[in-house]
């Protein structure tokens, strides 16, 4: 995790999977602040990229050396006009691994390709992953979109197309900020709306998405009915089952122009099934009870037992699937920190690898958050809500007020707590 100098929100990790001829590997790229903001003459202003692999468990852990690439120049599709040759990024908590010095490269429109190659000397990916840092680099001053290229350059010959995830970084108007989407309710009854609040400084062309396995839309949300500018609120169309919304904020509309989007899902009490073949032999049930799974609060009696088991981590088994809700309240934070829920299933017997989800805090605001998880039946939940120091180990426990685990299942059964292996 990273986090900017003023404290702005760290926004939702962006993830590609690519297949190399080890196997498969999950990228992500990060950014603080998020969205990104250009500089102005007299405000120069600065973004921390983090860029993150994990290895898939089928995969090796091995993935050679791995190249990242941004562009440099002063036009709306380069990243900096900074002098990138003494930058050297930081690598967390992976011994072996090393970055050589950037190499440069013109590129056809204006401007200069930097580029870092990570090396391990044959080292295996760490078990959490490698997390390469580039910090404070300076964003130029014109508003569009960059790439940031991450490529897996073992084994590729001189003019091949080694495997590579892009990412399209949106460059915003400097003081412009977009975070923080909710729903009023996360749990709507069949055929009602939800209504989405966030929060934004500055102007910007809103669009809302949806998906669910019933299709997709879109619409415009400055134009939907009783929508008021700076109102930061919109209310959906109605949903007859579990949805996820994406709120896209656009600049412009030329071909390079950002847009950031941020997401959030609604589930439905009762939602609508449509299914090919349902067999049904025997007593069944399709919800169970819902299950108040942990509740810590700052103020009970019980604060600092149930504290120390959270700083070392709980781990639960699922009877059957399920939706997993994780509610939080929590203090500004000095240090990078965050509320993560991992999940591992263990389908058909074959190991898969866990799955991360976390929701960083930030250090200007009181952070309320939650994240929503469906999970399988014998699925493992593992919670973590830590600090972390800037040089990559753990550090203090975060400062927590509330939080609250919710499991909501789909047959007979609840989360039930494991003892952690060491």
């Amino acid at each position: 995790m990273i986090f900017s100098d003023e404290g702005q929100p760290v926004g939702a990790a962006r993830d590609q999977l690519v297949t190399t001829k080890h196997g498969n590997f999950q990228v992500s790229v990060r950014t603080a602040p998020d969205p990104v903001q250009v500089s102005e003459a007299t405000n120069g202003r600065l973004v921390n990229i983090e860029v993150r692999v994990i290895f898939n468990e089928l995969s090796k852990k091995k993935c050679g050396d791995i190249r990242i690439s941004f562009l440099k120049g002063v036009k709306a599709e380069h990243l900096t006009d900074a002098d990138m040759k003494a930058m050297r990024p930081g690598i967390q908590q992976a011994k072996h691994w090393r970055a050589k010095p950037p190499s440069s490269e013109p590129v056809v429109n204006g401007g200069e390709k930097f580029s870092w190659v990570i090396q391990g000397s044959d080292s295996p990916l760490p078990d959490k992953g490698l997390t390469i840092l580039f910090g404070k680099v300076k964003v130029n001053s014109e508003i569009g979109s960059t790439p940031i290229v991450v490529e897996f350059i073992d084994g590729a010959k001189a003019g091949e197309t080694a495997p590579s995830a892009t990412f399209r970084i949106g460059k915003m108007p400097s003081g412009f900020t977009f975070h923080s989407l909710v729903a009023a309710s996360n749990y709507i009854e069949a055929g009602h709306s939800a209504v989405l609040t966030w929060q934004m400084s500055g102007a910007a062309d809103l669009s809302l998405g949806w998906v669910n396995s019933g299709g997709h839309g879109t619409m415009s949300v400055n134009q939907a009915k009783g929508y008021k500018p700076g109102d930061c609120r919109v209310e959906t169309p109605q949903i007859s089952e579990g949805t996820m919304f994406g709120l896209t904020a656009h600049h412009g509309a030329e071909l390079n122009s950002p847009s950031h989007t941020l997401y959030c899902a609604v589930y439905v009490k009762n939602p609508d099934l449509e299914v090919g073949h349902l067999g049904l032999h025997g007593a069944s049930e399709i919800i169970g009870t819902v299950q108040e799974v942990f509740r810590f609060d700052s103020t009970s009696g019980a604060a600092d037992e149930d504290l120390k088991r959270l700083k070392g981590g709980m781990l639960w088994e699922a009877e059957t699937d399920g939706i997993i809700n994780v509610q939080f309240q929590a203090a500004p934070q000095s240090t990078s920190a965050s509320i993560t829920l991992k999940t591992k299933g263990r389908d058909n017997l074959e190991p898969v690898p866990w799955t991360v989800y976390s929701s960083p805090l930030g250090d200007q605001a009181m952070s309320n958050d939650q994240i929503n998880i469906p999970i399988r039946r014998r699925s493992q939940v593992q919670l973590e809500a830590l600090g972390h120091n800037q040089g990559g180990g753990t550090g203090e426990m975060i400062s927590l007020h509330q939080l609250d685990i919710i499991f909501t299942p789909f047959g007979v059964g609840k989360l039930v707590e494991i003892a952690k292996k060491e």
